[in-house]
């Protein structure tokens, strides 16, 4: 595996990468109004 810094083009796919991993994971560890709520927090 590789590590490096994204590049300001690459801004998308760092924030769809943080999303899908945040509906992933959360719900595992949160009940669903917390998830409901960071969500809504961190979404565009």
């Amino acid at each position: 595996m590789e590590y490096r810094k994204a590049k300001i083009n690459e801004s998308k796919i760092v924030c769809d990468i943080v999303q899908g991993t945040k509906e992933a994971v959360y719900p595992h560890y949160y009940i669903q109004a917390v998830v409901d709520f960071f969500g809504r927090c961190t979404n565009d």
